[in-house]
């Protein structure tokens, strides 16, 4: 994890902060230009999956998302 944030940070999309609660621990959050390359990141993966789906009817692209975040969440609908 530590490498994963330290090449984020080099890229300006994170910054670090100490925890003001644990002094082992550092608080990680997005910067702007993070924010704005997530935002980025959700507007292509919702165009993927669009043109993955755009072929289902509203109830079976309804039903295939149920049971995507059942996945996810890794509990049966």
């Amino acid at each position: 994890m530590t490498g994963l944030v330290g090449r984020a940070e080099k890229r300006g999309l994170v910054r670090r902060a100490p925890s003001p609660y644990d002094g082992r621990a550092v608080l990680v959050s997005l910067t702007d230009e993070g924010r704005r390359a997530a935002a980025e990141g959700e507007a292509e993966i919702g165009r993927q999956v669009l043109a993955l789906t755009g072929h289902l009817t509203p109830a079976a692209r309804a039903t295939l998302t149920e049971l995507a975040w059942s996945v996810v969440r890794g509990q049966t609908p």
